[in-house]
């Protein structure tokens, strides 16, 4: 009883908590400019009307790393504003804002894709990703995932032509329909995949497996983790890599409200899911700051 009364408590207190009005999302509109050149590789970042400012948070984080390699990519799950154009302008000149069903509109979509976008609520952001790497290579993150350091494993995934994703220690349960679909084809379909960060070189999903695994999809089969076990099944299994899960992180540990979070200096990147958004926000985002004021600081100097 004692342990389900304080689950229920601290449930309660995080969802305030992620939901509070933090004015430090707004610090994203001074942030130092990141020119985006025309790259053969795309940084892109997914995020909804809500979430602009948060996609802004992440996608900065990635470029000041990437920038020499990757182009800024911004997908956004709604009609862009005039406001919010002028300022993903101001911080990724030359970098893209794309409204995602304009995006996906202007895409030669087979049916069973554009089924499964209407059936599944993740459906726009797996059509997204698998229409960018047929002319990209892709680096992929929702706008909950930050970067804090140099992700050296991805830049030699780049450099291997090899996919990569963010490993889940946690085990979900995969989309039993969809795994079925993929033992048929001999896929083995990993439940430790998180799509919350995935690199996908270019071409290496394949529309013949796509159909293969969606031909005959129908909404009635639709879970929670369809998306995640599709990507799993469409990316190259012989070479895809788990990121290291000591330096690029999903983790429960500062869920507790009074719990000490972990530290971001020793973090490559940590994706933020619902139930740790608030550590986002009272974090990484100050963590972050600290960082630009410690690069200006050091630049000053020189």
């Amino acid at each position: 009883m004692r342990r389900n009364l304080k689950h229920y408590l601290n449930d309660q207190c995080s969802r305030v908590l992620r939901n509070l009005p933090y004015p430090i999302k707004q610090k994203a509109k001074g942030f130092p400019p990141i020119s985006s050149t025309d790259h053969k590789s795309i940084m892109a970042v997914l995020c909804s009307h809500k979430q602009f400012l948060e996609g802004l948070w992440s996608l900065w984080s990635w470029m000041r790393y990437l920038s020499p390699i990757m182009s800024a990519v911004l997908l956004f799950d709604g009609k862009v504003t005039s406001e919010q154009k002028k300022l993903f302008q101001k911080l990724f000149p030359g970098g893209s804002l794309l409204e995602l069903d304009t995006f996906l509109a202007g895409r030669p979509l087979p049916f069973y894709l554009k089924r499964f976008i209407l059936g599944n609520w993740t459906g726009k952001k797996f059509a997204a990703v698998f229409e960018l790497q047929k002319d990209f290579d892709v680096l992929y993150s929702d706008c909950d995932v930050i970067a804090f350091s140099n992700p050296d494993e991805i830049i030699d995934s780049i450099k291997f032509n090899r996919s990569a994703y963010l490993h889940d220690t946690v085990a979900y349960p995969l989309d039993p329909w969809l795994f079925r679909r993929a033992e048929k084809e001999g896929i083995p379909v990993s439940n430790h995949f998180n799509s919350g960060l995935i690199y996908v070189p270019k071409g290496e999903m394949r529309e013949s497996l796509l159909e293969s695994m969606l031909g005959d999809w129908q909404s009635d089969f639709n879970t929670h983790f369809s998306e995640q076990t599709l990507f799993s099944t469409l990316l190259d299994w012989k070479s895809s890599i788990p990121l290291p899960q000591q330096r690029y992180v999903l983790s429960w540990q500062g869920v507790w409200i009074f719990q000490k979070d972990l530290n971001c200096r020793d973090l490559v990147c940590r994706h933020y899911t619902g139930p740790m958004r608030h550590r986002m926000y009272l974090s990484a985002y100050p963590f972050l700051l600290n960082q630009i004021k410690a690069e200006k600081l050091d630049s000053s100097r020189a």
